[in-house]
Formats: C-alpha cells, structure tokens, sequence
C-alpha cells in the first residue's frame, strides 16, 4: 500500500516532471511492479496460516471447494480480460503497459487467494487474530469490484466517467482497507509481545503435546 501511495504521489505536481516523461513513466512502473510483488508474497503468506496452524475451518469440504470455485471463476472472468490487454500492449511497443501487466497479474493472484483468507477471518472470528484477515478478505473484494467494473462497465453500458469514478471509489476502499489490515496486524503482534506468555507464569510446566 505504500509503495502504490509513493506512485500516487508522483501524479502530483512535486518537480518531478524534471526527470522527463520517459524516466517518470519508468519509476511510477518499477513502484506498481515492487507494489504487486510484495503483494503477492505477503498474501501467500496469510493465504497458509490456516493450514500451518491446523485451524479447524467452520465449513464442510464441499463448500470450501465451491468457494474456492466462486471466487477463481470471478478472478479470472474480471483479471484475465485485463492481463491479455496489456500483454497486447506491451506487444505493440507500449512500454508503459509493463506496469499494467504486472498490476493485472498481481490481482488476478491475490484475487485467487481471497477464498484462504476468507477461511482463516471465518475460522478466527471473534478474537483479535481474526481481524487482520476480515480487514484483508474485504481490501481484495474491493479491488475484485474495481476490475469488475473496469471491465465489465462498458458491456453494461456505463459511461466512461461513471465507470472510472466508481471503480476508483472501490480502489481507494482496497487500500484503505489493506492498510487497515496491516495495522491491525501490527497491533496483535505488539499484544503478543506485551502480553505475559504463560511459560513466565508458570515455569513449573512442562512443554505440552504440541510443543
């Protein structure tokens, strides 16, 4: 979310217009590739926790996988349209669609990964630990709505400005709250950390089962 703020940053009218439009375009492109890349790896990350940590997920199976359906049909109907746009792009000499390609591809894979995340919050909800996950299942379904609208507004029959200034709506819902996600979760670790552990208050114990 920072590195998407610092490319939002440089739209602003700051003097960075010196470095020329060619270097301008470049350094916004390299801060949405860094962006989408720590994106992915900070959601893999979550994405796992519920099977790390053996959580016991409070739906069948059956509706897990049809879940996880729902939610890959909808990432690839509204991400792959996008993706082979600015492939399409790039192919016809447009640097700057390098950008776009990698922030397609950055949600089309945190958009696969809403179905885990959404899990881990149902399975968490109700303490602490289950709000970073709530705060980031609904950052991902905002931007789901936002590349929704991108490219299915226009087949509804959408105005051009109407569709930018509502899916801008759901992109600024997405990083406010991804942001909040990363606070909250901030804010459980620093709980941990200053929460007494039960080993310091019963040094007698021994280890238990799960170590």
């Amino acid at each position: 979310m920072a590195l998407l703020l610092l490319r939002d940053a440089t739209l602003i009218p700051l003097g960075l217009e010196a470095m020329g439009q060619q270097r301008l375009s470049a350094l916004r492109g390299l801060l949405v590739i860094a962006a989408n890349l720590s994106q992915i790896a900070g959601t893999l990350m979550l994405a796992r926790a519920w099977r790390r940590a053996a959580l016991a997920l409070p739906v069948s199976r059956t509706a897990e996988w049809l879940l996880v359906a729902i939610v890959v049909a909808a990432a690839v109907a509204v991400t792959v349209p996008a993706v082979l746009q600015n492939v399409q792009r790039v192919q016809e000499g447009d640097v700057t669609a390098v950008a776009g390609v990698a922030s397609a591809f950055g949600d089309a894979v945190s958009l696969f990964l809403i179905a885990p995340l959404l899990l881990t919050a149902l399975a968490l909800r109700g303490g602490l630990f289950g709000w970073p996950f709530s705060l980031l299942t609904a950052s991902y379904v905002s931007w789901l709505l936002y590349d929704a609208l991108l490219v299915l507004g226009p087949g509804l029959g959408l105005e051009a400005a109407g569709t930018r200034t509502a899916s801008e709506l759901f992109r600024a819902f997405g990083c406010l709250f991804g942001s909040s996600a990363g606070l909250a979760q901030l804010f459980v670790v620093e709980q941990l950390r200053t929460t007494p552990s039960r080993s310091s208050t019963t040094p007698t114990e021994g280890p238990t089962a799960r170590g």
